[in-house]
């Protein structure tokens, strides 16, 4: 912001388009694309350990009052999937973790 020049400068940086989210006892860098997402993709995925890739279009991710709350959900999914469980697995995977991930809205 110039107030001088009564100008705005706005860079466009890979850097300025990443995030982080605490889930599951990791902190994830997330990384947010739009152009390498098709219709049927999953709308986060696991890119590499520790790095999550997540789709700015997906149309939950962009509630102000309940994105992250999304975000978690979807990373918890990616990361049941991410290990090969088996869908009863996975579903005690999520069971087992949703009560601390999500303490604060008991």
């Amino acid at each position: 912001l110039d107030k001088k020049e009564k100008t705005i400068t706005i860079f466009n940086s890979p850097e300025l388009s990443k995030d982080y989210i605490f889930v599951n006892g990791t902190n994830y860098e997330i990384s947010y694309k739009s152009e390498n997402f098709s219709k049927d993709d999953p709308p986060c995925r696991i890119i590499k350990p520790g790095c999550i890739e997540i789709n700015q279009h997906y149309p939950l991710f962009k509630s102000k009052t309940y994105g992250n709350l999304f975000k978690k959900l979807h990373i918890f999914l990616a990361i049941a999937n991410k290990k090969n469980l088996t869908s009863e697995e996975m579903y005690l995977f999520i069971l087992k973790n949703f009560l601390n991930e999500f303490s604060q809205y008991k």
